[in-house]
């Protein structure tokens, strides 16, 4: 959703400049995007057509990006479900990574620091410090005085969300939704894959409310 939210973002903005139709220019980069290009969009999108690189830079367009007020929101179920966890007991964190300024800004546009106990943006202390490295999980096993097999690490993306949690004895559940961006993605190994794999927001939350339930 957020990708989608910047994509727009960019469409929107440049359409003005170079007299183009903002959905012509989303496609545009979707396409590219779908086409194996994650993490060079901009590049790809720029290569495809001299007349545009004439005009665009990708640190340009990969500003605008990072710098939009991102239109985006909690899935459905997820705000009941945080709701229901917290009244369960339940110590609830986000962990984010990437640029500080567009994890501060979704965070900001989310509430979620209203809706949850911690947010650990792994930014503030710099790109080494992303997942997978142990920081983030090491602060919260320290600020809740919690021994790691008391705690459960959710996430959907194996190339970087299990490895850490794994290693330091969590509980870590994928959550593979129908049609998400990284449904499709495999672990590369039995390190990076999470221990359960769960389909839906209310699965998720059923199984979470069971297990406070069982410790109690």
């Amino acid at each position: 959703m957020y990708v989608l939210s910047g994509f727009a973002a960019v469409a929107r903005q440049i359409a003005n400049e170079l007299a183009l139709e903002p959905e012509d220019i989303l496609k545009g980069l979707l396409a590219a995007e779908a086409a194996g290009a994650q993490g060079r969009v901009f590049n790809a999108w720029l290569d495809g057509s001299d007349q545009l690189g004439r005009h665009l830079t990708v640190p340009l367009l990969v500003d605008i990006y990072r710098t939009h007020r991102p239109s985006i929101s909690l899935l459905p179920g997820v705000l009941h479900m945080l709701e229901s966890l917290r009244n369960a007991a339940y110590k609830l964190a986000v962990v984010s990574d990437g640029p500080l300024q567009s994890q501060r800004a979704k965070m900001e546009v989310l509430a979620l620091e209203r809706l949850v106990d911690r947010v650990v943006l792994t930014d503030e202390w710099g790109s080494d410090f992303w997942k997978p490295h142990h920081r983030a999980l090491e602060l919260l096993e320290s600020v809740w005085s919690c021994r790691p097999t008391e705690l459960v690490y959710v996430g959907d993306n194996p190339t970087k969300d299990f490895a850490g949690p794994n290693a330091r004895g969590w509980l870590t559940i994928r959550l593979r939704l129908k049609g998400q961006r990284l449904q499709e993605l495999e672990a590369a190994d039995s390190d990076s894959s999470a221990q359960i794999e769960l389909h839906s927001i209310e699965e998720l939350s059923s199984f979470l409310l069971a297990r406070a339930h069982l410790k109690r």
